[in-house]
């Protein structure tokens, strides 16, 4: 009896890993279809537009990145609105923005700039 016991809670182990394993697979491939992509490479914002509009749909059009919605952004994620009506989020592994005194997500700029030092030398 207490081997049949044994075994019942083994099948029911086994299948149940079997199920949560499917799963994930699911939910991974889902979550991958929701257009969340990792960008932290040092993509431009038109590399990264030119990336996005590279999926199909299933009407097999690619979606056209319209703009980029400032008010959803935070530190690593940027938001995307597509012409479908649809959003893509871009995240960073480095922050993009940062919060300005009003709340506000700004980008940081790392472009560098000619100036000049104290002694008139030339510098970046």
């Amino acid at each position: 009896m207490r081997q049949k016991i044994i075994r019942l809670i083994s099948a029911v182990l086994i299948m149940t890993l079997t199920i949560n394993m499917a799963q994930l697979e699911i939910f991974a491939d889902t979550f991958t279809q929701n257009n969340v992509y990792d960008l932290s490479d040092g993509y431009t914002d038109e590399e990264i537009a030119a990336e996005l509009d590279t999926r199909l749909p299933e009407d097999g059009k690619p979606a056209v990145v319209i703009e980029e919605l400032d008010e959803k952004r935070d530190k690593y994620t940027k938001y995307f609105l597509n012409d479908d009506f649809s959003f893509t989020a871009a995240q960073y592994n480095e922050p993009v923005h940062y919060q300005t005194d009003d709340g506000s997500w700004a980008e940081i700029d790392n472009s560098l700039v000619k100036t000049e030092n104290e002694d008139g030398e030339t510098v970046i």
